[in-house]
């Protein structure tokens, strides 16, 4: 019979990226929860304040993007485990679409109840289209994800294009009164009807470049590359450098082409480009960093805030949407771009030791508990 993976039986690389990720995740949900959907500010030029505009072109270059990035491919790779463990593949089949189903009632009750901004279900319906795809091997599963990838750049460059039009400044100071407000149901109301029905329609838009990402962790999967870590870090090695250096080139091109070519479309391809050789970059430096014998201590403690990254990613959300927003402290709008970096840090360096220490006394956190209960339907 099929059962969840024990804690010792996880690969911890992919755990300590999981945790990594989710500090730069946190970082760009910060600048865009303290912003609505429509005042949020994306490029680090609009800034006046040199200081904003510094930690804004920061924040741009090593964190949107790659994260998320990071954190689909790490979701299609636990889908390829999820889907091969020992025991009855079809019974593997039927919890795979049980989790699925769970983990969109969550994103769902998350994008409704408490940000606009919820991944969660758009994983969720990327992980039925995903399980079609299930008997490809890599070298087709990699093939399709550069054409879906290639097909969902053209279409954010087609979009920056066409997004020229500047939203009316009374939708925009209406946003930012119903964030204000103190009234939480009022809250839920307006979002229900201004933000979640513009979610639903990018969905389509998103959900290609998110199948792409699924797609690249899948083939990982089959590739078998997290169980031969040891025998390749010599690859690892030239793969970081590689990616590392391409990155640089792509920063460069992305720069020139926001402040000397003042052109958003073709800034917006080098920023696709990075967001994917970003993501590659961070996550071979991890595995190399896990595997040296010097740094080993200082990164595996990272990886308990990875094994709780669900339960990490909802608490940040939660708490700060009630930082920032009327019905809870009101702070909406009142810090300024390094005000986020540091946040960040802090809040992040808290959620690692508590995620350490729940875990000395728990297999695992309490949404992915929850998740894990609700899949199988008993104690395991």
């Amino acid at each position: 019979m099929t059962s969840p993976v024990e804690r010792q039986k996880r690969v911890i690389e992919m755990d300590v990226i999981r945790c990594f990720a989710l500090f730069g995740v946190l970082l760009v949900n910060l600048t865009m929860i303290d912003a609505t959907m429509y005042s949020y500010v994306a490029s680090p030029l609009l800034h006046v304040d040199l200081l904003d505009q510094m930690a804004s072109w920061a924040i741009h270059i090593f964190a949107v993007g790659k994260f998320y990035t990071l954190f689909s491919m790490l979701f299609g790779l636990g889908f390829y485990y999820f889907l091969n463990k020992p025991g009855n593949p079809l019974e593997n089949e039927y919890y795979y679409k049980r989790r699925l189903w769970l983990l969109m009632f969550m994103g769902v009750i998350h994008l409704i109840f408490v940000w606009h901004g919820d991944i969660l279900h758009v994983y969720a319906v990327t992980g039925f289209i995903l399980f079609s795809m299930r008997k490809k091997d890599h070298k087709a599963l990699i093939k399709q994800a550069g054409i879906l990838l290639l097909f969902s750049t053209a279409l954010f460059v087609i979009a920056q294009g066409s997004s020229e039009v500047a939203l009316q400044s009374e939708m925009i100071q209406a946003s930012i009164d119903a964030y204000k407000q103190p009234n939480y149901l009022t809250m839920v109301a307006y979002r229900l009807g201004n933000e979640v029905p513009i979610t639903l329609l990018n969905l389509i838009f998103v959900i290609i470049k998110i199948l792409g990402l699924f797609t690249i962790g899948y083939a990982i999967g089959k590739m078998n590359i997290f169980n031969k870590i040891k025998e390749n870090l010599i690859q690892i090695r030239r793969f970081f450098m590689l990616t590392a250096a391409l990155s640089l080139i792509i920063i460069f091109g992305y720069v020139f082409a926001m402040v000397n070519l003042k052109n958003p479309q073709v800034a917006v391809f080098f920023d696709e480009l990075l967001t994917l050789s970003g993501a590659f970059a961070y996550a071979s430096a991890l595995i190399l960093l896990y595997n040296s014998e010097r740094f080993k201590k200082i990164v595996k403690p990272l990886a308990a805030a990875g094994q709780m990254a669900l339960t990490n990613y909802l608490v940040q959300t939660v708490f700060f949407t009630t930082y920032f927003y009327g019905y809870g402290l009101g702070k909406f709008g009142s810090l300024h771009q390094p005000d986020y970096i540091l946040l960040a840090l802090v809040f992040y360096v808290i959620q690692v030791v508590i995620s350490n220490l729940w875990l000395k006394s728990h297999k695992y956190g309490p949404c992915e508990w929850l998740w894990r209960k609700l899949t199988y339907l008993q104690n395991r």
